[in-house]
């Protein structure tokens, strides 16, 4: 008896494991509809190739690019193809349908903002794409609502994969882009990710929390920018945050910057309208220009320095030829770090089981 019970629970993990296999490996992503030799395509200079240019005369819901074209392979998915950026002529209604696009193998590249206002909610990249340019996966919610979903790649692919629907280099190091309209509203992210790529939660307005990994090394432009997290704590591995991270995150309340930033970028916290609390190190050495723009809400800044040092740290007004009348609003009481109860008159702060509190007079 003990046997053949052995004997099916065996079977049962054989059969549980070829199931994952098969739904982990799976890249049967369906067929196309719609003619997709009527899309706009556009002859490489060396003429060996094409790259998609635009939605052309194509009609359908679920694009197939084909792999080649007037018997030449297509290579290239061009700058602003499926885009409502672009400045040449597009149809809007085409691009309305739009729902879901797989990306042949013979698809080696992808340009500059290639699916920006469109209306694509999941995207399948085949197994040949070896390069994504920057911004690839800018949004443009001033242009049309952000409808990506899902972005799926070919387990064959050696560049990049996906997990949960979100984009990441092959290897997990980089977290390319989290679509905007996962519902989930929250979200960890892996201590092997080092990096947080430029746009990479761009839109993403149904996150409340987002948990940074300790590995993490780099936060791109705009990588947060108009996502809906309330609260933010970069951890001490974060080297740079670049301009415009956390721009337009209007319920964001509280953020908790790590030891292993040095300086605060430009329009870092733009139009953060709902900014309180926030919490800077020791080592900042410089606060760029904007960083706290339309902050109106923000009255408390924690900084872990002294006083002497906060009064070192060097505080722009304007980037480039743009000037900001204050870089924190008239009324923002700024908070030294005193761990003992300080003798002399000023604005000191100390930590309460790990929460900032203000040392009362």
């Amino acid at each position: 008896m003990k046997k053949i019970l052995t004997l099916i629970g065996l079977m049962i993990i054989v059969a549980c494991s070829v199931m994952v296999v098969v739904s982990c490996n799976n890249t049967d992503w369906g067929e196309g509809d719609g003619d997709p030799s009527l899309l706009e395509f556009e002859l490489s200079e060396d003429g060996t190739y094409y790259s998609v240019a635009g939605i052309g005369d194509y009609v359908g819901t679920h694009l197939v690019i084909p792999e080649e074209h007037n018997g030449l392979p297509v290579k290239e998915i061009g700058i602003y193809a499926f885009s409502r950026r672009s400045e040449s002529n597009y149809d809007i209604e085409a691009l309305s349908a739009l729902k879901a696009i797989t990306i042949s193998d013979s698809v080696t590249s992808l340009g500059f903002s290639v699916f920006a206002g469109s209306s694509i909610e999941r995207i399948n990249i085949g197994s040949g794409l070896s390069t994504i340019r920057d911004g690839a996966f800018v949004e443009a919610a001033n242009i049309a609502p952000v409808s990506l979903r899902e972005i799926n790649v070919s387990k064959d692919n050696q560049s990049y994969m996906s997990k949960s629907g979100v984009l990441y280099s092959k290897d997990g190091s980089e977290l390319i882009k989290y679509p905007p309209q996962k519902t989930a509203t929250r979200f960890r992210i892996s201590n092997k990710v080092k990096i947080i790529s430029e746009y990479a939660f761009e839109e993403a307005a149904n996150l409340r929390s987002v948990k940074i990994g300790k590995n993490v090394a780099s936060i791109g432009e705009s990588a947060f920018d108009g996502a809906g997290i309330r609260k933010i704590k970069i951890p001490n591995s974060v080297k740079v945050v670049d301009v415009c991270a956390f721009t337009r995150c209007e319920n964001l309340k509280k953020v908790k910057i790590g030891s292993g930033l040095t300086e605060i970028s430009p329009l870092t916290f733009l139009l953060c309208e709902s900014l309180e609390k926030i919490v800077i190190p020791q080592n900042i050495k410089a606060i760029r220009g904007g960083a706290f723009s339309n902050c109106e809400k923000l009255k408390t800044v924690f900084y872990e320095g002294n006083k002497e040092e906060w009064d070192k740290v060097e505080i722009d007004a304007k980037v480039n030829l743009v000037n900001y009348e204050d870089v924190f609003p008239d009324d923002t009481q700024i908070y030294t770090y005193s761990k003992k109860r300080p003798g002399n008159e000023g604005n000191y702060w100390r930590y309460i089981f790990w929460v900032p509190a203000v040392w009362k007079n």
